[in-house]
């Protein structure tokens, strides 16, 4: 086999693959190795275009009828992440409050998901200790993470801890008063999260949920996330009040279960319209 029949056989197979997946995740399966591809729709559609490119200069015309299904993926992607570019239109708009009411009903929050097996505690506590935020949500916290980050955490007046060796740990801490607080298993008893009602330092009432769902894994399809998400945002709304999600969510925005989610919760995605943030893996800037 000469060398343009070679690359010529090298395109069409990547390309192939490239518009499986795309068409895998069109399919509504919970099956992790389905859902697995709504994650990098962004990578893909940057794949697929310099496979068309190079379909394009390398193959001869009449080679080129995967051209078309190459476009056709392109704009299935686009078409998925396209609210989370600037070029959408803003769904959570910025408030406009400023001096002493943005003091009495302003807050921050930190959530971080600190990786089980890293051990870097002091760089977690140097970044508490730098943003002085007003809610801490750590994620992936061990019974290790609990007692290497107690020193900082208890600087704050409330805390709720759940260190697991399972990688759905979490340590929750606030500045700000709490009504009530519940830990529930929504939907897996290894992945708790936590409800408050909680009040602004002006006494506003508020609901927040911290979340961490089970990814799509080989081995783990999607009802377990699909179903807490989808719960979470039940109890958001029947509690009728102003409310945040935190967390890591294990999934993306332009998602089925997201979509449905923001519905059921009546959410706004403060993403839509400015992009899709991506953090994970933070070590590997190419795929977020």
């Amino acid at each position: 086999m000469d060398v343009p029949s070679i690359l010529s056989w090298i395109l069409v197979t990547a390309s192939g693959i490239a518009i499986l997946v795309s068409g895998l995740s069109a399919i509504p399966s919970r099956r992790w190795w389905i859902r697995v591809w709504d994650f990098p729709r962004f990578s893909i559609v940057v794949i697929c275009f310099v496979l068309l490119v190079l379909n394009v200069w390398f193959l001869p015309p009449g080679n080129l009828a995967i051209v078309p299904l190459l476009a056709a993926a392109i704009a299935f992607q686009l078409w998925n992440i396209f609210p989370y570019t600037p070029l959408a239109r803003i769904e959570a708009q910025r408030a406009s409050v400023t001096g002493d009411e943005l003091d009495r009903h302003g807050f921050t929050i930190l959530s971080v998901n600190v990786l089980q097996q890293n051990r870097a505690y002091d760089r977690v506590s140097a970044l508490i200790e730098e943003l002085q935020p007003d809610i801490v949500l750590l994620m992936e916290t061990d019974h290790r993470w609990a007692v290497n980050m107690k020193p900082v955490i208890e600087r704050f007046t409330h805390s709720i801890e759940l260190p697991i060796h399972n990688e759905y740990g979490k340590i929750f801490a606030s500045n700000l008063p709490i009504e009530t607080a519940h830990v529930l298993n929504l939907a897996d008893p290894g992945t708790p999260s936590i409800h408050l009602i909680m009040r602004t330092r002006g006494g506003q009432r508020f609901r927040l949920g911290a979340i961490h769902p089970r990814p799509p894994l080989p081995g783990d399809d999607t009802d377990a996330r699909d179903a807490e998400l989808v719960a979470a945002a039940k109890l958001i709304r029947e509690a009728n009040l102003p409310a945040i999600v935190v967390g890591d969510f294990n999934d993306v925005g332009w998602s089925h279960t997201s979509r449905l989610a923001r519905r059921v919760g009546g959410y706004v995605d403060p993403r839509i319209g400015r992009g899709f943030f991506g953090t994970f893996p933070s070590y590997w800037p190419a795929f977020r």
